[in-house]
């Protein structure tokens, strides 16, 4: 009796686990955000303003692997460092790629929160209104791909 409850849990389990993938991995139809946006993830000189004030050398920056950039970028913006990125650190986030536009404060916002909420529906796998750092490496490395499949 053990033998076969053991055996429907674990076929469960890889349902679940199945069904998460495809949800997570399946998206390729998603509203451009800036969280899929290569320049801005990697974009050194925003990178090295983050540096500066946390004390870090920006140079260093410069010496960093296109992995190590992404984690810092993901690091910077998890303002209260629980490893997840909520709507309010995604908005600060994407906030300062915008501090140039000709647009007003408002226009801004409202692009903002639609593309908080398109990442949040797009890259939030387990659907608890964060993205971690796992989540991040997963769109990071879809948007790459997909970029890739563009230019070939």
């Amino acid at each position: 009796m053990y033998h076969m409850a053991g055996r429907n849990l674990s076929t469960v389990a890889l349902v679940v686990c199945c069904l998460w993938i495809i949800n997570v991995c399946g998206h390729s139809d998603h509203q451009e955000s800036k969280l899929h946006d290569e320049e801005f993830i990697v974009d050194t000189e925003h990178l090295k303003e983050h540096a500066e004030e946390m004390g870090t050398e920006a140079k260093d920056i410069d010496k960093m692997s296109r992995e190590e950039q992404e984690f810092f970028f993901f690091e910077q913006h998890d303002l209260n460092n629980d490893t997840r990125l909520d709507g309010l650190e995604i908005y600060s986030a994407m906030r300062h790629a915008y501090h140039d536009s000709p647009k007003s404060s408002d226009e801004i916002d409202e692009m903002i929160c639609t593309q908080i909420d398109t990442v949040l529906d797009v890259d939030d796998g387990d659907k608890d209104g964060y993205i971690s750092y796992a989540e991040f490496t997963l769109l990071r490395r879809r948007t790459i791909a997909e970029g890739k499949n563009k230019h070939s």
